[in-house]
């Protein structure tokens, strides 16, 4: 094979794919963090409590699901203004989607949740499973 033919035999774009991995996984931490929201996760003597923070979304685009050991809080929205004038027209969309799935400190009766979404807080309140009591029994 002659030298000028060498370039045939090695991928000029396997380094640019290198580059690129190596910047999404550098960058990825930063990435996630812009997809996510923080959720407060508390406990008192009778319920589990998670507080997510979820601002510029409405009501209607969050979506709670839960059973007795997890929570998932899915939010999307999808905007769009439209403004026009003589001269100009100007058309801005927006849209996001966001997901986090919490595992419960103790299980929780999902069939009785209490929630509340007021200035772009959403407040989940789920009343503890009864934990059964130890019963004591005598061997005979």
């Amino acid at each position: 094979m002659a030298e000028d033919d060498r370039w045939l035999e090695e991928n000029p774009f396997k380094s640019l794919r290198d580059i690129q991995k190596e910047f999404q996984k550098q960058f990825q931490p930063i990435w996630q963090s812009f997809q996510s929201f923080p959720v407060d996760l508390t406990e008192t003597e009778k319920e589990v409590i998670a507080r997510a923070e979820l601002p510029g979304f409405k009501k209607e685009d969050v979506h709670v699901e839960a059973t007795e050991k997890k929570i998932s809080i899915h939010a999307k929205r999808k905007e769009e203004k439209v403004e026009k004038d003589e001269d100009f027209y100007r058309r801005e969309r927006s849209s996001g989607e966001v997901k986090r799935v919490l595992d419960f400190p103790v299980d929780v009766k999902p069939e009785d949740p209490k929630l509340e979404f007021k200035d772009g807080i959403l407040e989940i309140k789920l009343p503890k499973k009864e934990v059964s009591k130890k019963k004591k029994f005598k061997l005979l």
